[in-house]
């Protein structure tokens, strides 16, 4: 599962992937992350959302037709 949600997390589109990672690796504030892209706190928090949507289509194609939990 954590080679699957790597290569997702690398699949990101550059902005997704970005903001994803400031806030769910890095564990930043979302006001620490608007800092440093020079975003709003708003436009991270859907940047955020955009990742995790993203991500959970991409894990499901994924997984599609495997047991990952036996």
């Amino acid at each position: 599962m954590k080679i699957l949600l790597e290569k997702a997390i690398a699949g990101l589109p550059r902005k997704l992937r970005t903001g994803y990672v400031l806030r769910e690796v890095q564990q930043m504030t979302t006001a620490e992350a608007a800092a440093c892209l020079g975003l709003s706190a708003a436009n991270v928090k859907v940047t955020l959302h955009r990742a995790r949507e993203w991500l959970k289509n991409e894990l499901l194609k994924s997984a599609a037709g495997r047991e990952l939990f036996p």
